[in-house]
Protein backbone atom coordinates (compact mmCIF):
# COMPACT_ATOMS: atom_id res chain seq x y z
CA UNK A 1 0.00 0.00 0.00
CA UNK A 2 2.82 2.68 0.86
CA UNK A 3 4.78 1.69 -2.41
CA UNK A 4 1.35 2.26 -4.36
CA UNK A 5 1.02 5.58 -2.82
CA UNK A 6 4.30 6.60 -3.55
CA UNK A 7 5.22 6.92 0.74
CA UNK A 8 8.07 5.42 2.81
CA UNK A 9 7.15 3.91 5.97
CA UNK A 10 10.18 4.37 8.26
CA UNK A 11 10.72 3.56 11.79
CA UNK A 12 13.06 6.09 14.07
CA UNK A 13 12.49 4.52 18.13
CA UNK A 14 15.64 5.43 20.16
CA UNK A 15 16.03 1.76 21.12
CA UNK A 16 18.39 0.78 19.10
CA UNK A 17 21.02 3.33 20.79
CA UNK A 18 20.80 1.41 24.05
CA UNK A 19 23.65 -0.26 25.40
CA UNK A 20 21.54 -3.60 26.10
CA UNK A 21 20.45 -3.28 22.13
CA UNK A 22 24.21 -2.29 20.89
CA UNK A 23 25.68 -5.35 22.75
CA UNK A 24 22.83 -7.31 21.75
CA UNK A 25 24.17 -6.38 18.04
CA UNK A 26 28.03 -7.06 18.73
CA UNK A 27 27.59 -10.60 20.24
CA UNK A 28 25.80 -11.95 17.46
CA UNK A 29 28.24 -10.36 14.82
CA UNK A 30 31.20 -11.64 16.30
CA UNK A 31 29.49 -15.16 16.63
CA UNK A 32 29.47 -15.14 20.21
CA UNK A 33 26.23 -16.78 19.80
CA UNK A 34 26.36 -19.04 17.16
CA UNK A 35 24.23 -18.59 14.07
CA UNK A 36 21.01 -17.12 14.78
CA UNK A 37 17.94 -19.65 13.11
CA UNK A 38 14.91 -17.62 14.76
CA UNK A 39 13.86 -14.59 16.55
CA UNK A 40 10.94 -13.42 18.16
CA UNK A 41 9.99 -9.55 19.79
CA UNK A 42 7.18 -9.06 22.03
CA UNK A 43 5.76 -5.52 23.16
CA UNK A 44 2.92 -4.62 24.76
CA UNK A 45 0.82 -1.35 26.90
CA UNK A 46 -2.43 -0.64 27.88
CA UNK A 47 -3.19 1.05 24.60
CA UNK A 48 -4.12 5.16 24.42
CA UNK A 49 -6.83 4.47 26.39
CA UNK A 50 -5.11 3.33 29.54
CA UNK A 51 -2.44 6.24 29.54
CA UNK A 52 -2.95 9.71 31.16
CA UNK A 53 -2.78 11.02 28.34
CA UNK A 54 -5.42 14.28 27.12
CA UNK A 55 -5.68 12.98 23.95
CA UNK A 56 -8.96 11.03 22.14
CA UNK A 57 -7.40 7.75 21.68
CA UNK A 58 -10.40 7.22 19.65
CA UNK A 59 -7.53 6.82 16.21
CA UNK A 60 -6.12 4.13 17.83
CA UNK A 61 -8.57 1.63 17.17
CA UNK A 62 -10.31 2.55 13.39
CA UNK A 63 -9.12 0.87 10.31
CA UNK A 64 -5.65 1.15 9.55
CA UNK A 65 -4.18 1.86 13.27
CA UNK A 66 -3.99 -0.55 16.02
CA UNK A 67 -1.21 -2.12 17.76
CA UNK A 68 1.04 -3.29 15.34
CA UNK A 69 1.08 0.42 13.69
CA UNK A 70 1.36 1.51 17.13
CA UNK A 71 3.88 -0.72 18.98
CA UNK A 72 4.99 -2.91 16.32
CA UNK A 73 7.57 -0.71 14.79
CA UNK A 74 9.62 -1.28 17.92
CA UNK A 75 10.03 -5.03 17.53
CA UNK A 76 10.57 -4.48 13.84
CA UNK A 77 13.14 -2.07 14.74
CA UNK A 78 15.08 -3.97 17.48
CA UNK A 79 14.92 -7.44 14.89
CA UNK A 80 16.35 -5.66 11.35
CA UNK A 81 18.49 -3.34 13.96
CA UNK A 82 20.21 -6.23 15.83
CA UNK A 83 20.23 -8.95 13.34
CA UNK A 84 20.03 -7.39 9.70
CA UNK A 85 17.27 -7.68 7.15
CA UNK A 86 15.91 -11.13 5.86
CA UNK A 87 17.27 -13.61 4.09
CA UNK A 88 16.02 -12.60 0.27
CA UNK A 89 15.40 -16.23 -0.01
CA UNK A 90 14.67 -18.85 2.36
CA UNK A 91 14.45 -22.71 2.01
CA UNK A 92 12.18 -25.12 3.56
CA UNK A 93 14.37 -28.35 5.40
CA UNK A 94 12.58 -31.39 5.69
CA UNK A 95 8.58 -32.38 5.31
CA UNK A 96 6.88 -32.66 1.74
CA UNK A 97 8.37 -29.17 1.04
CA UNK A 98 11.70 -30.11 0.95
CA UNK A 99 14.27 -27.40 -0.59
CA UNK A 100 11.21 -25.32 -1.50
CA UNK A 101 12.43 -22.13 -2.00
CA UNK A 102 10.17 -18.41 -0.45
CA UNK A 103 11.97 -15.11 -1.88
CA UNK A 104 10.85 -13.12 1.21
CA UNK A 105 11.76 -9.48 0.03
CA UNK A 106 9.96 -9.21 -3.19
CA UNK A 107 10.71 -6.13 -4.99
Amino acid sequence: MAAANDLLIVCAPYDMLSREWQESRRLIAVGAVGKVAFARVQSSHAGPAGMARPSDPTWFYQQGAGPLVDIGVYGIDRITGILGLAAPVRHARGGPFDGVADHCLRG
